[in-house]
């Protein structure tokens, strides 16, 4: 509707006895030249107030529309409905809408008691008030456009990968300094005390999720509620990880066999999604990506194509200062894509031994490697790297580290030291 062409000066549709003087403010409108329209509202919807409708065409026919303080902040709806209907909104004058809304053409008052001096002058310049009123019009749609591409900026930036992916060279050199440390961090009860007080981070309450779907390559992982606190680290970590280098990550947050312990759902929620990939990893809930310009197509690319296990040493496997490990540490392992491997993975999940607790029957590392071993005995199908080559304990690692790897370590240090690589 043009300005020309309104029927009322101002109107007001509201509590009078509210935040502020809207009592004086009322008494100075009504001294206006030309007609306005006033609805005295009893409270929040009441039983008195104005339809939708009829509220709509009222500001619709209102040159200008007064915009008193709310009764817990200084906006309010009117303002938005006024400027929604092409009327001019009246505030107060304040830092606070310059903040709000950066530059803008609203008429601001210093005082309400003499308001009505203010907008009869206004009226003596017809010519004004209708380019004023076209400037807010053309203002408010511009302010919403450029409000729309802010928000949805922000919502492409979370859905980006995380910057905080990037190397941190702080945090290498803290875990570097560390590194001849890590034996002598034994105290329980100190760890205990860190450890319990360092905000908490919440727990999706999903069960099971899967981010960036689709991808080649994915990574799957588990944690129940008892390791949550440090776990939580791990899919943070693995999650970002895998949007900045386009894997697939799938993350339980349950064991996938009841009378077991967790530890035995690996191979199961592996075979969840096995033909899916053309390679999925299994990475445990106590690991960090220590550095995620590092891929796993490198680690491929140095296999032959019969490698169809790939995993690294375990811890002492090659180091004569430690006790003998196993063939392999199974916290970290690349499963290839082919009916060898499947085969593998089935004979894994069905063992049939003791899973009561993490490491009966020698836990799920020493299956994995008993059934590797029976059925490729001069390791044809299987290529095992050096353990820092991506599933480092924490003792060795060094600038190559790729993949950091809690194994073995008290619950509390794993919270502190893992909540600290991931932090902001």
């Amino acid at each position: 509707m043009k300005v020309s062409d309104k029927k009322y000066t101002w109107c007001f549709a509201g509590q009078i006895h509210a935040q502020g003087d809207r009592a004086k403010m009322i008494e100075s409108l009504k001294k206006c030249n030309g007609e306005y329209h006033l609805h005295v509202a009893e409270s929040w919807q009441s039983d008195n107030s104005l339809s939708t409708k009829e509220y709509k065409n009222i500001l619709s026919e209102s040159i200008f529309v007064p915009c008193p303080r709310g009764n817990t902040s200084v906006d309010t709806f009117r303002l938005y409905e006024a400027l929604e209907v092409g009327a001019i909104p009246i505030v107060e004058k304040s830092d606070y809408w310059r903040n709000l809304l950066g530059e803008h053409p609203l008429i601001e008052t210093a005082s309400w008691n003499n308001i009505s001096n203010d907008i009869n002058l206004l009226l003596e310049n017809k010519q004004w008030i209708i380019d004023h009123s076209n400037k807010v019009q053309s203002w408010w749609v511009e302010y919403k456009q450029q409000l729309k591409q802010n928000i949805a900026k922000i919502i492409a930036a979370k859905s980006e990968p995380k910057e905080k992916q990037k190397n941190d060279p702080q945090k290498h050199k803290e875990f570097l300094r560390l590194k001849n440390e890590w034996s002598s961090l034994v105290d329980r009860d100190y760890l205990k005390y860190i450890s319990k007080h360092l905000n908490q981070i919440q727990i999706p309450k999903e069960k099971f999720t899967i981010y960036n779907p689709g991808k080649k390559i994915a990574i799957v992982s588990l944690y129940t509620p008892e390791i949550a606190d440090y776990a939580i680290c791990s899919e943070m970590s693995v999650r970002d990880y895998c949007l900045k280098q386009g894997y697939t990550f799938y993350v339980y947050r349950e064991k996938l066999q009841a009378d077991a312990s967790a530890n035995w759902s690996k191979a199961r929620a592996i075979l969840n999604h096995f033909d899916d990939h053309e390679d999925v990893v299994w990475m445990d809930s106590d690991t960090i990506i220590y550095n995620p310009e590092k891929r796993f197509e490198d680690i491929l690319a140095r296999c032959t194509g019969t490698k169809k296990i790939i995993a690294c040493e375990d811890i002492g496997a090659n180091n004569k200062k430690i006790a003998k490990g196993m063939m392999l540490n199974s916290g970290v392992v690349i499963f290839r894509n082919h009916f060898y491997t499947k085969n593998i993975i089935k004979k894994w999940m069905n063992a049939d031994c003791d899973k009561s607790s993490l490491y009966a029957s020698g836990g799920d590392q020493g299956i994995l490697c008993d059934v590797l071993k029976k059925s490729d005995g001069f390791g044809f199908n299987r290529k095992i790297f050096p353990m820092n080559e991506f599933n480092t304990e924490p003792r060795f690692v060094d600038e190559n580290t790729f993949i950091l790897h809690f194994m073995a370590y008290p619950h509390e240090l794993k919270k502190i030291f893992m909540r600290y690589f991931v932090s902001d």
